[in-house]
C-alpha cells in the first residue's frame, strides 16, 4: 500500500509553496517595518511580518506534532479568511450602515458634510443614534464637538444628555468653524426648538475657519477684498501614504473591507485610549511636552499660535466673520426663545500651562507665547459672546484642575482633541450653567 506524504510526516507540496510565500513576505515586511514609520505603524508592520515568517520557521522543525499544529494553523487561518469574505459579502448585499465607513461630500454652503446613515451616523449624516422630532439641546461644533478619538457616548453633547436627562443632538464635523456654526444653528432652531443651543468655539482652528472658508461663494458677503483666499483643499482626500509596507497592506485591506475597517476602527480607538497605546504615539510629531507616567504629553505650540495671533490679517478677519457669525446666531436664538451658550474650548498647550504655573514647573517659551495669544483671543470672545447674547462657559480651570489631581483629559500624543475625562468635564461645566437658570422658553399650556 503507498503511504502519501502526509502520513509519511512529510509537508504537502502545496503547503510547501505557501510557507515559502509566507517566509519570504515576512521577512520582507519584517525588515522593511522596523526602519520605516512611527512606533505604532512599526510594531503593527513587525507583528504582521513576524507572523507571516513564523509559520514557516516553525513547520522546519523535525518534530511531527508541531508540524501537525503548524499546518493546523495555516489551514484555520485559510478557513478565517473564507468565513470573513462571506460575512463580507453578506453585509455588502444587506447594505448595514454599521458596516460602511463615514464620507465626505461637498456642501456649497458648510464646505463639507458627511453623507447620512453611514459609519454609525443618523439620517442627517450626524453623529447621533438617531434624530429625533424635538432636541431640549443641540450643540454644535467641530471635531472637539464631534469626539474625535473617543466614542460617541464620551463626547461632551451625549454625556451633557446624560447628566441633564434630556435629548441633547449633536451637529458638528471636524473642520467646521463660526460660518458652519451660524447654518447650524439656524437649522436647529427651525428644526429642533431647542430650550438651549451649545456652540462649541475652540481656539486651536476656530480662527482660520472662520476666515477660509469664506473663499466659498455662499460666504462671499463675509471677504475682505484686500486679502487672498485660496481654493479650500478637498476634505479628507488628502495624500495618506502608508509609512511602511506592512501598514500599506493593513490600509490596502482596511480600505476595501467594510468588516474589517469597522473592527479595525473599533479596535485603534480602544488601543489609543488604552494607557499602553497612547505611550506607543509619545515619540510622534510636536516640539517638546510635559513627560508624567500619568498625564505627560506631547505639545505643538508653534502651530496653534499661528491661529491664535491676532495681528495676522487672516486670523483678524476671522475674529470679525466670527463676530458677525455668533452676532446674528445669538439675535436668531433670542427670536426663538432659545438660551445661546458659547464653549470656549482651550488649546491643550494653554491648559498644560495653567497647569505647571500653578504647580511651580518649568515650560518653554513658546507654551507662554500661546498661553498669552489664547489669553489675548479669550478676551476678545468674552466681548463678542457678551455683545451677541450668549451665556459663556470656559472650562480651563477645571480642565487644569484635573491635571493637577494627575487625571488626564487629553491623549498622551501631539493629538490635541478632549479625551473622555476632558469632555466630560466641559459636560459638566455646561449642565452648571444651563440649571443655574430656568429655560427662558414660554411653557405650552
Amino acid at each position: 500500500m503507498t503511504v502519501g506524504a502526509e502520513e509519511r510526516g512529510e509537508t504537502p507540496n502545496f503547503l510547501c509553496a505557501i510557507y515559502l510565500l509566507m517566509g519570504v513576505g515576512g521577512a520582507v515586511l519584517l525588515v522593511d517595518g522596523s526602519m520605516r514609520g512611527e512606533p505604532r505603524h512599526r510594531m503593527a508592520a513587525c507583528v504582521l511580518g513576524a507572523g507571516l515568517l513564523l509559520l514557516p520557521l516553525l513547520s522546519l522543525i523535525p518534530l511531527a506534532w508541531l508540524r501537525r499544529l503548524v499546518r493546523g494553523l495555516t489551514l484555520s487561518g485559510g478557513t478565517l479568511v473564507v468565513l470573513l469574505v462571506g460575512l463580507e459579502v453578506l453585509v455588502r448585499a444587506m447594505d448595514l450602515p454599521a458596516f460602511t465607513r463615514t464620507e465626505l461630500r461637498f456642501d456649497p454652503v458648510l464646505g463639507h458634510a458627511h453623507v447620512p446613515n453611514k459609519g454609525r451616523l443618523d439620517a442627517l449624516g450626524f453623529r447621533n443614534p438617531g434624530v429625533p422630532e424635538v432636541a431640549k439641546v443641540v450643540c454644535v461644533g467641530d471635531s472637539q464637538t464631534y469626539g474625535n478619538n473617543i466614542e460617541a457616548d464620551q463626547t461632551y453633547a451625549a454625556v451633557l444628555g446624560q447628566l441633564l436627562g434630556e435629548n441633547v443632538y449633536n451637529m458638528s464635523l471636524g473642520g467646521y468653524g463660526p460660518l458652519q456654526y451660524l447654518t447650524l444653528g439656524k437649522d436647529a432652531l427651525e428644526r429642533f426648538s431647542p430650550d438651549v443651543l451649545v456652540v462649541g468655539f475652540y481656539f486651536g482652528n476656530d480662527l482660520p475657519d472662520a476666515f477660509r472658508f469664506a473663499s466659498l461663494e455662499a460666504w462671499a458677503h463675509l471677504r475682505d477684498d484686500a486679502l487672498d483666499y485660496p481654493p479650500l483643499d478637498e476634505m479628507g482626500h488628502g495624500d495618506h501614504r502608508s509609512l511602511n509596507l506592512g501598514m500599506g497592506i493593513i490600509d490596502g485591506v482596511m480600505s476595501r473591507s467594510r468588516v474589517l475597517s469597522t473592527l479595525g476602527d473599533r479596535i485603534k480607538l480602544r488601543i489609543k485610549l488604552s494607557k499602553y497605546g497612547q505611550s506607543l504615539s509619545q515619540g510622534e510629531s510636536g516640539p517638546g511636552g510635559f513627560d508624567d507616567p500619568e498625564i505627560g504629553t506631547r505639545f505643538t505650540p508653534d502651530f496653534r499660535v499661528g491661529c491664535l495671533d491676532l495681528d495676522r490679517p487672516a486670523i483678524a478677519r476671522g475674529l470679525e466673520n466670527t463676530r458677525h457669525c455668533l452676532g446674528e446666531l445669538g439675535q436668531a436664538c433670542h427670536g426663538a426663545g432659545t438660551r445661546p451658550i458659547l464653549l470656549l474650548i482651550p488649546n491643550k498647550e494653554a491648559i498644560y500651562h495653567r497647569f505647571l504655573v500653578g504647580a511651580g514647573k518649568p515650560r518653554s517659551k513658546a507654551l507662554d507665547r500661546l498661553a498669552e495669544e489664547e489669553s489675548i483671543t479669550r478676551a476678545a470672545m468674552v466681548e463678542i459672546a457678551q455683545a451677541s447674547g450668549f451665556e459663556l462657559v470656559d472650562p480651563t480651570e477645571a480642565l487644569a484642575a484635573e491635571l493637577a489631581r494627575g487625571v488626564p483629559v487629553f491623549p498622551r500624543d501631539a493629538d490635541a482633541h478632549l479625551g473622555p475625562r476632558g469632555a466630560e468635564i466641559a459636560a459638566l461645566a455646561i449642565q452648571a450653567v444651563i440649571e443655574a437658570a430656568p429655560s427662558r422658553r414660554p411653557q405650552s399650556k
